[in-house]
C-alpha cells in the first residue's frame, strides 16, 4: 500500500528534481540539432510509450474501462501536449504543458492518486507519467528558453474552460468522473479542504486560475524590471 511521503515517495520527488535540472543544463549546452536528436525526440517517445504501455497493461489485466481509463484528466492531456511541445516546439502546446503540467503534476506528485507502492510497476509508471511532463517543461523552459507570454494566462484559461466543458459532456454520457468534476478523488488531495460536491468546484476553479497567475508571475516581474531602465 502506498504511503504518503515515505522514503520511496520522497526519493521519487528528489529524482524528479534532479533529472529535470540535468535536462535543463544539457539543453543549454547542446546545439538545437543535437538536443532534438538526443533529448527532445527520445524524451517525447519515452513519455508517449509509457502512456501506451499503461493502457495495454490495464487492458491485459481486464481493468481498462471507458468510464475511468480514457486519458481525459488534465494531467493526461498535459502528457500529450508536452509531447507535442517537444516534437514541434508549438508555443500553445508549450503553454498548456507549462500551466497544466506544473500546476497539475506538482500536486499529483505531492499527493499521488495511487494505491500501489514501490517497487510495483504502477508506482514507476505513475511517477514517470507526471515527472515526464515536468522534465519536458523544465527542458523547454530552461534548456531551450521557451516561456509564456502576456496572453498565455487568459489563453490557457479559455482553452481549459473549453476542455472542461468537453470532459463534462463525456462524464455525462458515460457516467464517469474525469477531471474529478463529479466527485473528489478517493485519496487525499487539496479538494478535501474545499467542501462537498458541487461546492468544491468554485474554489477548485479559483485555485486553478491562481496557480496559473502565480506560474506566470516571475515572467511578469522580469518583464516589468527590464522595461524600467528603458523607460528611464
Amino acid at each position: 500500500m502506498f504511503e504518503l511521503f515515505d522514503v520511496y515517495h520522497i526519493g521519487a520527488l528528489w529524482a524528479t528534481l534532479m533529472v529535470a535540472a540535468a535536462l535543463a543544463v544539457l539543453g543549454r549546452r547542446r546545439s538545437p540539432r543535437a538536443s532534438r536528436r538526443c533529448i527532445e525526440f527520445p524524451l517525447a517517445v519515452a513519455i508517449l510509450v509509457n502512456e501506451l504501455i499503461w493502457h495495454a497493461y490495464q487492458a491485459h489485466r481486464g481493468n481498462w474501462d471507458v468510464t475511468s481509463s480514457l486519458p481525459l484528466h488534465l494531467c493526461d492531456a498535459a502528457i500529450f501536449v508536452s509531447v507535442a511541445a517537444l516534437l514541434f516546439r508549438s508555443q500553445i502546446s508549450y503553454e498548456l504543458a507549462y500551466f497544466w503540467g506544473l500546476g497539475g503534476s506538482i500536486q499529483a506528485l505531492l499527493t499521488p492518486n495511487i494505491s500501489a507502492a514501490f517497487p510495483h510497476y504502477e508506482f514507476f509508471r505513475y511517477f514517470f507519467s507526471h515527472s515526464g511532463i515536468i522534465f519536458a517543461v523544465a527542458y523547454l523552459t530552461f534548456g531551450r528558453r521557451m516561456r509564456p507570454g502576456p496572453r498565455s494566462v487568459p489563453r490557457t484559461i479559455a482553452i481549459t474552460a473549453a476542455y472542461t466543458a468537453v470532459v463534462g459532456g463525456v462524464n455525462h454520457l458515460l457516467s464517469a468522473n474525469y477531471m474529478f468534476i463529479c466527485d473528489k478523488p478517493k485519496t487525499a488531495s487539496l479538494m478535501d479542504f474545499m467542501g462537498p460536491w458541487p461546492w468544491y468546484i468554485l474554489p477548485l476553479v479559483g485555485t486553478g486560475i491562481a496557480v496559473m497567475v502565480l506560474l506566470y508571475l516571475p515572467y511578469y516581474v522580469l518583464d516589468r524590471t527590464r522595461r524600467r531602465p528603458a523607460a528611464a
